[in-house]
């Protein structure tokens, strides 16, 4: 298994999921009231999802190196 293919790609969806987050940051705050609640729940899940992919792809380079 080639870990370090793997970790990178972890990382590149990261990055796609920082920019999905930031774009949802952005629209939480200009959304009205009554649609603000949606917009901040589907930011925490992007900001989620961004972590875990970050998280994981550091994990597996450093199997990699290991290997």
């Amino acid at each position: 298994m080639d870990y370090r293919m793997w970790g990178n790609e972890y990382l590149a969806e990261a990055e796609r999921l920082k920019a999905h987050k930031d774009a949802a940051r952005k629209a939480t705050e200009e959304a009205p009231e009554e649609e603000r609640a949606a917009c901040c729940a589907r930011f925490w899940m992007l900001r989620e999802m961004y972590l875990e992919s970050l998280h994981t792809g550091r994990e597996l380079l450093e199997r990699g190196k290991a290997e």
